[in-house]
């Protein structure tokens, strides 16, 4: 079945399950696997798939056709050696199903006409897709995640419906990022066909899969990314308070006696009780993992650490060794190297739907430091970056002025709430996601936009001096033409340009994740010139 998976290109090629091994000793293995790979000769002899036939596998081959030439399995044995030809990619020399020498083109070529099925039924790929619904205790544990199918119809997507784990255990047709998730599926050793999930190994397979939705809200599909826990230290008092965000996650009473579970649950409970899942908004989950240092930190410092004043250089000194473990954020702190601030936003966008969400955030220590919520929280921030430990003085005020900024310019954004933690926004209109797409990269605010997940969309904005106009004269007409070049070498001609201007939405879809965008004035000439012309049967207008 795999080989015919692998062929239908639907599985990724195991090479060992076709490779001949001496301590294998039935002669029907090897026979299998010589007609396999003489089928499967152009998938196994390209460079990636790296099979490389060595002298073990000569001796397999060499001792299994012995076994068949003395059982007098003459025809068997004929056909043994045809196929280690065909691999070869010389001629069987008998009647074989798998040509081979001058005539292996045929089976490439019949391989590639086999595409044309796959092309008819391309449209009914995605008409089923698999749904992961998370359910999350009150302190970010993880209670459940269940696989749910959901079909789409002349409507859209349907309400997902409750599929077994029994179903998809092993299932090599499913999309590669569901193929990640069915790994945590563990087989019941006590009962036939039944089936659990690991949650622990589930959730980190579901680190960027676009198919998460929460248990209390199913209508809603949300990011799921991965983050590092944090320490904070704050000034209270006459000293100072450490604490770790999230905290260690309590024992749970089976892992931590251990009462009826089996080795595979206990390693599940023991991973569970180093994650927590942070909700930062409807749309995003956070999954913090710790490492066995984090938690022994974590352990160390409980619900919090209270330091005296005089402690400040003991503390300054602990936090170097701890900023490689956590993100630090503490106003009394210095690292090793001091940068300028980064106060200007970048934009994260992802496509949700027809429309988009936008995350604003500020990176004070550079694209590959952590980030924050614009204006929030402590002013000096501690990281570790390529070996070494950087720290910055983030200039808060500086950031909320970016932020308005950007609220100003795009005013279907609602500003933040007090107790948000985030700021984002889901653009369902999808008029308004591309104006945002086509105002964003122009706002000094903004310094970078990065597209997290999905493909990103451009948008490019036509004015009247893009367009290049060309006049004749044709009896007792005027002739005219023209044309619009994109960045991409994309051309539009004034034909579609009058048509997109007449139209409701001022975008004009080119493909590949690419808008052209006609500015008011550009269409108010467009429309003048649409009164008084009418086209022509080359393409122009008169």
């Amino acid at each position: 079945m795999h080989a015919v998976n692998v062929r239908l290109g639907d599985a990724t090629l195991e090479p060992d399950a076709f490779q001949a091994f001496a301590r294998i000793r039935h002669p029907w293995v090897h026979f299998e696997r010589a007609i396999l790979r003489a089928w499967l000769r152009p998938e196994l002899r390209a460079p990636t798939a790296h099979f490389t036939p060595d002298s073990d596998h000569a001796t397999a081959v060499t001792n299994a056709r012995k076994a068949f030439q003395d059982c007098g399995f003459t025809w068997l044995d004929a056909q043994f050696a045809a196929a280690e030809k065909a691999f070869r990619n010389e001629d069987p020399g008998i009647p074989f199903f798998v040509a081979g020498g001058q005539e292996s083109w045929r089976n490439l070529l019949t391989s590639l006409q086999s595409l044309a099925t796959d092309i008819a039924r391309a449209p009914d790929a995605h008409e089923t897709r698999l749904l992961w619904s998370v359910h999350l205790g009150p302190h970010g544990t993880v209670e459940t995640i269940e696989p749910l199918e959901q079909k789409r119809g002349q409507r859209g997507w349907g309400k997902p419906k409750a599929i077994s784990l029994a179903k998809i255990a092993g299932n090599e047709r499913l999309a590669p990022q569901d193929a990640q998730v069915i790994r945590a599926i563990r087989k019941n050793p006590h009962f036939a066909r039944s089936f659990w999930l690991d949650r622990a190994a589930a959730l980190i397979a579901l680190i960027g899969h676009p198919g998460v939705i929460l248990q209390e809200n199913p209508d809603i599909l949300v990011d799921v990314v991965e983050g590092t826990p944090e320490i904070t230290v704050s000034r209270e008092g006459d000293g100072y308070v450490m604490r770790v965000e999230p905290m260690l996650q309590m024992d749970g009473n089976e892992a931590a006696h251990g009462y009826g579970l089996s080795s595979d649950e206990k390693r599940e409970w023991d991973a569970l009780r180093l994650i927590t899942v942070l909700r930062d908004s409807p749309q995003r989950l956070r999954v913090i993992r710790l490492t066995p240092a984090q938690r022994r930190a974590a352990q160390l410092i409980a619900d919090r650490l209270i330091l005296p004043a005089d402690a400040q250089p003991e503390l300054q000194q602990t936090l170097q060794v701890l900023v490689s473990h956590f993100q630090v954020q503490s106003d009394h702190a210095q690292a090793a190297r001091e940068i300028p601030a980064e106060s200007q936003l970048r934009a994260e966008l992802s496509p949700v739907g027809d429309g988009l969400m936008l995350r604003l955030v500020v990176a004070p220590l550079g694209s590959e430091g952590p980030r924050f919520m614009p204006g929030h929280g402590h002013q000096q921030v501690m990281a570790a970056m390529k070996g070494e430990t950087v720290g910055t003085r983030r200039q808060l005020g500086s950031e909320k002025d970016h932020l308005n900024a950007v609220l100003d310019a795009l005013p279907f954004l609602p500003p933040p709430g007090r107790a948000d933690i985030v700021c984002e926004w889901v653009v369902d209109d999808p008029e308004e996601a591309l104006n945002l797409v086509e105002r964003l990269p122009h706002l000094e605010a903004i310094t970078a936009i990065d597209w997290p997940r999905g493909k990103p969309v451009r948008v490019q904005t036509i004015d009247v001096p893009h367009l290049k106009v060309a006049v004749g004269s044709s009896q007792d007409w005027f002739s005219v033409k023209g044309t619009v070049t994109l960045d991409e070498g994309l051309v539009l001609d004034l034909k579609t340009l009058m048509a997109a201007a007449q139209g409701n939405s001022r975008f004009i879809p080119m493909g590949e994740g690419i808008y052209a965008a006609l500015t008011r004035e550009l269409r108010e000439r467009l429309n003048d010139l649409a009164a008084v012309a009418e086209p022509e049967k080359k393409g122009g207008l008169r």
